[in-house]
């Protein structure tokens, strides 16, 4: 019966991203319920149809990935997985499912959700671990730009974290070389050589 319901409103021909909100009984709504949880126990490609029920009574169903990320012994901390073809929503939110586990099985370490080249890759790391990003573009050209600048001279940047700035001034600082940074706006700096 369920399997007709669902059958009826070709919700097996949904596609990632796709929703459909169906205006049906009560009855209804539990049979294609029942029945999306028998599809999504037999699915293999890493797809699940979601439900909900509005407050008018209707019901949406849409299509997710999902992801399962299984820890092992031989995942060492500090290393990654490359997780191809996934959606980052999907990979974070099984990153929150399984540190939820880890908290509860007292492990001392959490994973965490990194995008590289578009591609989401999950960290293994040590308990509250903060992740440096490093930006050596923007690193080198803030050195770059004081070291070509004479003394008393300035020079605005711009698109600029204030990170980059701090590690800037520290490198330049051990090379001798002395600036004054000015701040103008959130990523806009003024920059000058003191000598």
């Amino acid at each position: 019966m369920s399997r007709l319901a669902i059958d009826r409103h070709r919700l097996r021909d949904l596609r990632l991203g796709d929703t459909v909100r169906l205006q049906v009984t009560q009855q209804e709504v539990k049979l294609i319920r029942r029945g999306l949880t028998d599809v999504n126990g037999t699915r293999c490609d890493g797809l699940r149809h979601r439900t909900r029920i509005e407050p008018d009574g209707s019901l949406t169903v849409w299509v997710v990935d999902s992801v399962d990320i299984i820890d092992s012994r031989d995942w060492q901390v500090g290393r990654g997985r490359r997780m191809p073809g996934r959606q980052p929503e999907a990979v974070a939110l099984a990153c929150e499912r399984l540190n939820k586990n880890c908290k509860v099985l007292r492990r001392s370490y959490r994973f965490r959700m990194v995008l590289r080249d578009g591609e989401p890759v999950v960290l293994k790391l040590r308990r509250n671990t903060t992740l440096t990003r490093l930006r050596q573009e923007q690193l080198r050209h803030v050195m770059r730009t004081v070291e070509r600048l004479a003394d008393g001279n300035s020079a605005v940047l711009y698109n600029i974290d204030m990170k980059d700035i701090q590690r800037a001034k520290y490198y330049l600082g051990k090379r001798g070389v002395r600036c004054v940074v000015r701040c103008i706006s959130e990523t806009t700096w003024d920059v000058r050589r003191v000598g």
